[in-house]
């Protein structure tokens, strides 16, 4: 069994969030063929509002966003992907996918959708120089953002060395970022990336896979601190069968099949409860899905958003073992991907995998109680005298003052007022 580790901070009370990724912060462009904007008046809404609106009704509450990473672009540096599709940074796109977030009071995981960017000193240090100003500029802007620095680190540019030398490279650029960014005064919440997320077979004398050691170790300014670890969680063929997709075995699908799913699921599982408990931060996984290398006859939907019997299992046990069982508290997930450049899915359209018939729709998903974001500031999904008491103890505060607690800021607007009251006492004793 793990043991916790003596030096892991004890984090706030935080949020359990649910929601999916894959949209880009460019797409808050307005679609001319869509229903008018709810949130700007005078325009058509975008896909990044209807993606929003589709995942409320699902009782979601969290977006992600992304933007193609700035300096392995600059400097020239090949992705592990390509990643043009996603779209240079705008502030203004930001700005847009923040109004539209802050609209319907959903959380906001910005994502600079890179690998190698911290590989080296020259990529590592333009990668903090470009999100000083980020961080800088939205620090204040809305309670609800949670910054991710990288999609998912890769070891491919790192100097040679095995996976504790890379993780603890890794943790030394995670680290100076949450520096940088608690210096400039930001205190919001920060996802640090697994270097499995990306791909690596780290495991121990009997073969089972020990990726939790790879989860980088940071400590936070802040008391107390604000950071989620995060895991991406794929089934892959033909990688798990550890066979080549032309052999034999492969050909006959060796082990795939709902047994390796099962087992798949909870070493993911048990290495996000050893990463919790060895960091002692919650879980935020920030991709999950039913995307898998898989030959064509496999699959019940092709494409990026789609998925095959045994990915679609993989993908509904490891969602019972997260939210289910005994550590339930620490986990959150965004799933991969509802989003509207997945045109290689026949039927996505607007939505992705949350379209009807895809497998966002075919799962039974966590239900986080998005009614109540506006008035359960401790986050149990229950309105009472605990969320009173805590704006009462602020009230008055601005942003900025030393009394001001974002969490019993309820409409995110810089200042704890009687609107905040309101707000708690609208829904005073619902729960969920």
């Amino acid at each position: 069994m793990p043991h916790l580790n003596a030096s892991a901070q004890t984090v706030d009370v935080h949020p359990i969030l649910a929601g999916w990724g894959g949209e880009r912060i460019e797409d808050t462009v307005q679609n001319s063929t869509a229903p008018s904007s709810g949130v700007f008046p005078g325009e058509q809404a975008s896909n990044f509002e209807q993606i929003m609106i589709r995942e409320q009704s699902g009782g979601y509450n969290t977006m992600r966003a992304s933007f193609a990473p700035y300096c392995a672009v600059r400097y020239g540096v090949n992705e592990a992907s390509p990643q043009d599709f996603m779209g240079n940074y705008s502030a203004y796109d930001l700005v847009r996918a923040i109004q539209i977030a802050r609209h319907f009071m959903f959380w906001i995981v910005v994502d600079y959708h890179g690998y190698n960017d911290v590989m080296n000193s020259t990529l590592g240090n333009c990668w903090l120089n470009f999100w000083s100003g980020v961080v800088n500029q939205f620090k204040y802007n809305y309670t609800r953002i949670i910054w991710e620095p990288l999609n998912e680190p890769s070891s491919r540019y790192m100097p040679p060395g095995d996976a504790t030398t890379h993780t603890a490279l890794l943790s030394q650029w995670y680290q100076a970022w949450v520096n940088q960014a608690r210096l400039l005064g930001d205190t919001h919440w920060i996802v640090v990336q697994n270097l499995c997320s990306y791909g690596c077979s780290y495991s121990d004398e009997q073969g089972r896979y020990q990726e939790w050691k790879a989860y980088p170790t940071v400590t936070d300014k802040i008391s107390p601190g604000r950071i989620f670890i995060s895991l991406h969680t794929y089934l892959d063929y033909p990688a798990y069968t550890g066979c080549e997709i032309t052999s034999t075995f492969c050909a006959a699908d060796y082990d795939w099949n709902y047994s390796a799913a099962n087992l798949a699921a909870r070493q993911d599982y048990l290495n996000m409860v050893n990463g919790t408990i060895n960091t002692g931060w919650p879980v935020l996984n920030t991709e999950g899905g039913t995307a898998c290398e898989c030959p064509s006859r496999i699959l019940q939907v092709a494409g990026t958003a789609g998925y095959s019997a045994v990915s679609l299992h993989y993908m509904q046990q490891l969602t019972n073992f997260e939210f289910n069982g005994t550590l339930a508290s620490k986990f959150s997930s965004v799933y991969w991907l509802a989003a509207s450049w997945a045109a290689d899915t026949p039927g996505a359209g607007v939505y992705g995998a949350l379209s009807g018939g895809e497998w966002g729709n075919l799962i039974t998903t966590p239900f986080v109680c998005q009614p109540l974001l506006n008035a359960d500031n401790n986050y149990d999904w229950k309105v009472n005298i605990l969320d009173l008491t805590l704006v009462g103890g602020s009230f008055g505060a601005r942003r900025g003052d030393s009394s001001y607690l974002d969490r019993a800021d309820m409409n995110s607007d810089g200042r704890i007022d009687i609107r905040d009251l309101v707000s708690i006492a609208s829904m005073f004793g619902n729960k969920c």
